[in-house]
């Protein structure tokens, strides 16, 4: 089952898109944008900085585009 993301106080949650329990916290703290496909979750941190992570466990994937990121969009796999 896959997960949503909302961001609260500046950290990425994964929350159930169903029932909305929260399922834990994913990456660092100074999150100001977050988009999930239900496989894969991109967060943009203050400094700029986009990160992509699994959508279900919260691993790590790496980063994403350039340094000076403001907003992300993700659609079947594809991250803006």
């Amino acid at each position: 089952m896959s997960n949503a993301v909302v961001v609260k106080h500046g950290h990425a949650r994964r929350v159930d898109p169903r029932t909305g329990a929260d399922k834990g916290a994913v990456g660092t703290s100074h999150v100001v944008a977050a988009a999930s496909d239900g496989t894969t979750s991109v967060f943009v941190y203050a400094h700029g900085h986009a990160r992509r992570y699994d959508a279900t466990t919260g691993a790590e994937r790496g980063s994403v585009g350039t340094s000076r990121a403001t907003g992300c969009s993700i659609s079947s796999g594809t991250i803006i």
